[in-house]
């Protein structure tokens, strides 16, 4: 017998997006638990840089640090990976494109880090197209880390980032390089 953490929970259509037809409930609770220790842990790392926000700005950091570090373990989750395998990849290329609204949030939050934020989206859409587009081997989990990485690098050239800033960025890039972006093809369409 199944134990209960374990078992497949149908997800509501509202939460489809971000958890796929099925998830478990230890999958729900890393999901959230982790999204509020990053988020958590990153105000209290970065406190120095965070407490002289003004509440707009800390609010909108806290809500951009609660979903790229619940997206970025959802997008590994094996229904969440399965749900967006079997969409079609004009729709995946629209969720990565909307997701420009993070490095939007992280250049508003913290000034200088326009340039950082633009390119991290650039190279989301980039390497995800070539992800999403591709077949065979060039789109797993390889394909996926070595795009990521090489993102970070040069996220990390880009001139007036700062550190709180620059973390931000990289759970964006691996939120949608490798998390979303990588893995095989699903058994659904994908075209």
């Amino acid at each position: 017998m199944t134990p209960w953490r374990d078992r497949a929970l149908g997800m509501p259509a509202p939460l489809q997006l971000l958890h796929g037809d099925h998830a478990t409930p230890r999958e729900l609770a890393w999901v959230y638990m982790g999204a509020l220790a990053f988020t958590g842990g990153f105000l209290v790392a970065f406190r120095q840089d965070t407490a002289p926000l003004d509440p707009l700005r800390l609010g909108v950091l806290v809500l951009a640090a609660l979903d790229l570090a619940g997206g970025a373990i959802a997008n590994l989750s094996p229904g969440t990976r399965a749900y967006w395998r079997s969409r079609p990849a004009s729709l995946r290329m629209t969720f990565l494109a909307v997701h420009g609204v993070h490095a939007a949030a992280v250049a508003f939050v913290f000034s200088g880090s326009g340039p950082a934020a633009l390119l991290a989206w650039g190279w989301v859409l980039g390497a995800g197209a070539f992800l999403i587009l591709s077949r065979g081997a060039a789109r797993g989990d390889a394909s996926a880390m070595a795009l990521a990485l090489a993102g970070v690098a040069a996220v990390h050239l880009a001139p007036g980032l700062s550190p709180a800033a620059g973390l931000l960025l990289v759970v964006l890039i691996i939120k949608l390089v490798f998390s979303f972006g990588a893995g095989g093809r699903a058994s659904g369409t994908d075209s």
